[in-house]
């Protein structure tokens, strides 16, 4: 082959036009030779670079091979800038050895233009002791192609100053490590916020990102990721990705599909908010898919747009974020386990579907307003508040410093252990449930108020599809009384309304059936024999006011002065 060498001194320009390599080898020995305004076409030649820095228009590889850098040892720091365009249509195999685009040890590459990599093209980042980093300013368009960054004791980085987008092919664009596993110091940079569109071709992954996705270094910068097109991005390989994702700033995927695929525990999407879809599009037209469980860190809030889904249930898999908000959908496998454990107090107006579990932890409050059904139950856990708005299907299990409320309809049974608290309504209201029972000190609070002794407006109450067990005289009735409560004699508050034949068993801790108790200064009488639906099946729970409102009774009081005053006039007179 032919070797021409640039031997002109440092920044002293050998080549003032354009040049086109069709065979060969151009190799720089020293800095800067060839003019600012040249554009270079690659036909099937091998430019080397050699460690030596150069600034260029434009770049065109149609075969053959760039090389900037040696890509193994330690080699001098070199930088090549190329002002315009970078288009990778294709490379060459020389002897075995593929080359491309081969950012070496300790190399820099800037694209100041558009970099377009097409199928038949490769970039290639080299493993070695030291590092390469290509730098992308004007927009990265890639068409089934790879972008390899190898495993070395080096960091091999990919910045993003500007957006990607991916054309519909028959094989995958990946930006990575082609290995199939992730590498602890192979980065691709956020620099601001970076929009992926990705078209939907035929491969069944339209893009994968198979580095570490962190902030912009230099520039020091936050990363934020939009994923946008209708086609589907994976963040992680598929076998092997033990390397948590550390960029700070949001995630929103617009349109398509991004799968999770990072090692189980191992977080893809770090500590900014997650959100998905955009509201347009359909239910369920954007998805997050979790390929393994426990992809998005803990202290994560994930808002789930009308047009969005979280997908548990196609792998199967579990997550457990900090809040969940949105109008969208949320399907979880039948192994599945998502739980919201976080302090932030959020309202899902979407739905929970699948044969999983889901818990509510933390110290939060959660409202539930859509429709949800969760075969495997859900569970509320730590020291916060589950509010059911709307429908909630499968069982509830209200534990110790927890709290059950709403207005909705839990279709299940709900179970409060020891230290657990149901109040109906959110002041006052009617909570539907299945089968009801109160374990050990477990609480029932409820609210009375007004003068129209309407349930759901004036005071709580618990209507109840299935037993009732107030558990063995341990259980407590909490009743508060609101402002403006004014009980006439024998006003009847049916507390727990309950269907079919079965009794109420067990009572709460000091109450018997006919006991008068007294809350807020007013008496009631208890009864749990009450028909207050005129089934008379005698099984709901009542507290039935014994004295007149304060106002009656003061009349009362009043009017009986009045008649003793007159009598003892008449008694004056007569006498």
């Amino acid at each position: 082959d032919t070797f021409v060498e640039l031997n002109k001194a440092a920044g002293t320009t050998a080549i003032t036009g354009d040049i086109q390599l069709d065979g060969g080898n151009l190799i720089h020995n020293f800095d800067n030779q060839i003019a600012d305004t040249s554009n270079i076409v690659n036909n099937r030649g091998i430019l080397n670079f050699n460690g030596k820095s150069e600034t260029i228009a434009s770049i065109t590889m149609n075969g053959g091979g760039i090389i900037t850098n040696p890509i193994t040892l330690v080699q001098p720091f070199n930088t090549i800038t190329v002002t315009g365009a970078v288009n990778v249509n294709g490379y060459d195999d020389f002897g075995g050895v593929t080359t491309g685009l081969t950012i070496g040890n300790n190399s820099t590459v800037n694209v100041g233009g558009l970099l377009t990599v097409g199928t038949f093209g490769r970039i290639h980042l080299a493993e070695g002791q030291t590092g390469a980093f290509l730098n992308v300013n004007g927009g990265l368009e890639m068409t089934g192609a790879t972008i390899n960054q190898n495993n070395g004791a080096g960091a091999n980085t990919v910045r993003l100053s500007s957006n990607v987008t991916t054309f519909a092919s028959l094989h995958p664009s990946r930006i990575g490590n082609a290995a199939l596993v992730d590498d602890s110091d192979t980065f691709i940079e956020l620099n601001g916020t970076r929009t992926f569109t990705v078209a939907d071709g035929s491969a069944g992954l339209d893009l994968v990102l198979a580095s570490v996705l962190r902030d912009s270094t230099a520039p020091v910068a936050v990363g934020h990721l939009v994923k946008t097109g209708p086609g589907t991005m994976q963040i992680g390989n598929t076998t092997a990705a033990t390397i948590a994702n550390t960029y700070t700033g949001t995630t929103l995927v617009n349109e398509g599909a991004l799968v999770l695929s990072k090692t189980a525990g191992t977080n893809a999407i770090a500590a900014g908010a997650l959100t998905i879809g955009d509201g347009v599009g359909g239910a369920k037209a954007d998805k997050v898919i979790l390929r393994n469980s426990n992809q998005i860190a803990d202290a994560n809030d994930v808002t789930v747009a009308s047009s969005g889904v979280l997908d548990l249930d196609t792998f199967n898999t579990s997550e457990t974020i900090n809040s969940l908000s949105g109008s969208g959908a949320v399907d979880i496998g039948p192994g599945s386990a998502l739980a919201v454990s976080g302090a932030l107090g959020t309202v899902f107006s979407g739905s929970i579907q699948g044969g999983g579990s889901f818990t509510k932890g933390g110290s939060s409050t959660l409202e539930l307003s859509g429709t949800s059904d969760i075969l495997g139950g859900t569970t509320i856990n730590g020291t916060g508040k589950l509010i059911v708005s709307g429908s909630l299907g499968g069982s509830v299990t209200v534990n110790t410093g927890t709290t059950l409320a709403g207005s909705g309809n839990v279709t299940g049974p709900v179970t409060v252990n020891a230290g657990g608290t149901v109040a109906p309504g959110t002041s006052p209201g009617i909570l539907s449930t299945g089968s009801f029972s109160l374990v050990s000190t477990a609480t029932l609070s409820l609210e009375l108020g007004g003068a129209t002794v309407i349930a759901g407006t004036d005071y709580d109450r618990l209507n109840v599809t299935g037993t009732v067990d107030l558990s063995s005289s341990t259980s407590t009735l909490s009743v508060s009384i609101l402002g403006g409560f004014d009980p006439h004699v024998n006003d009847t508050f049916i507390v727990i309304l309950n269907d079919g034949i079965d009794a109420v068993t067990g009572a709460f801790a000091g109450i018997s059936d006919g006991d008068t108790v007294s809350f807020g200064g007013f008496d009631f009488t208890f009864d749990s024999t009450y028909d207050g639906n005129g089934d008379t099946n005698l099984n709901d729970v009542a507290l039935i006011s014994q004295v007149p409102e304060p106002s009656s009774f003061a009349s009362l009081i009043a009017g009986l002065g009045s008649l003793v005053g007159l009598q003892r006039f008449r008694r004056r007179r007569s006498a």
